[in-house]
């Protein structure tokens, strides 16, 4: 299938048919590879091990890259020898097109968004898009949060996790929240208003991580995760949010 340049998302979604084992296989599932290409750049898989990406019965998501000119993308699809081929309802977004859901008429406030990225140290972001290097496979290490208007830093707060589910504490007033140089990357991250604040505020975030891609969106103190157990942070997107019912 033919993937216009930039960052995109293809998503398997599970499959109708019962899942079983041949050959230590568990079937139905689904190969994504990237072909060669004729000029050297060929879509990049992220995540992708041995040429591609297994994705079994449950379904998942891959995360790729097309360079300027665009590219394909092979999938393959496997069912048990006896089993009618099975459709596959493959759906690919752009990354950008994903967005943050928004009240109408609340554009966010501006917020500064601090990442300790690996091999760069700290790197301060202004919210409006993506903090961090997305599709770079350069793990975060530690975050922090700073509004730049109406709300004070000690009215914001967060925490992250680490492998193995490791947790902080809440912390605010734009104090890092995390690790530098230790090697030990953030595998997911909360955020959440100070109490006087939570009626009027609401804050809205997501992370995309090295091999599950951008993840839901969660919102006011919830955890954001990959699917996948550990799957290193390598980018954020944080909204916050005036409702229109305190305006």
């Amino acid at each position: 299938m033919p993937v216009g340049p930039g960052l995109h998302r293809l998503v398997i979604p599970a499959s109708r048919v019962a899942a079983r084992d041949v050959a230590g296989l568990t079937l139905p599932a689904v190969f994504v590879a990237a072909p060669p290409s004729r000029t050297g750049d060929a879509v990049q898989l992220i995540g992708a091990h041995d040429g591609g990406i297994w994705i079994d019965a449950a379904g998942g998501a891959v995360t790729l890259r097309a360079p300027a000119t665009g590219g394909h993308v092979l999938v393959t699809g496997y069912s048990a020898p006896e089993a009618a081929a099975i459709p596959l309802d493959i759906e690919l977004h752009p990354v950008d097109a994903v967005v943050v859901p928004t009240a109408p008429g609340s554009p966010p406030l501006r917020t500064a968004v601090i990442l300790h990225i690996e091999r760069e140290g700290d790197c301060q972001f202004t919210t409006g898009g993506w903090a961090g290097r997305l599709g770079s496979r350069r793990r975060v290490e530690a975050l922090a949060v700073r509004p730049l208007e109406v709300i004070s830093s000690g009215e914001i707060e967060y925490k992250v996790f680490s492998t193995g589910g490791r947790e902080t504490p809440w912390v605010s007033d734009g104090r890092l929240c995390g690790t530098r140089g230790q090697g030990l990357p953030l595998t997911g991250f909360a955020i959440r208003l100070a109490p006087p604040l939570r009626n009027r505020f609401d804050v809205i975030y997501r992370g995309a991580f090295f091999a599950s891609g951008p993840a839901p969106a969660a919102s006011n103190g919830e955890a954001c995760f990959a699917p996948l157990r550990d799957d290193p942070l390598e980018a954020v997107e944080i909204r916050l949010i005036e409702r229109q019912s305190s305006r």
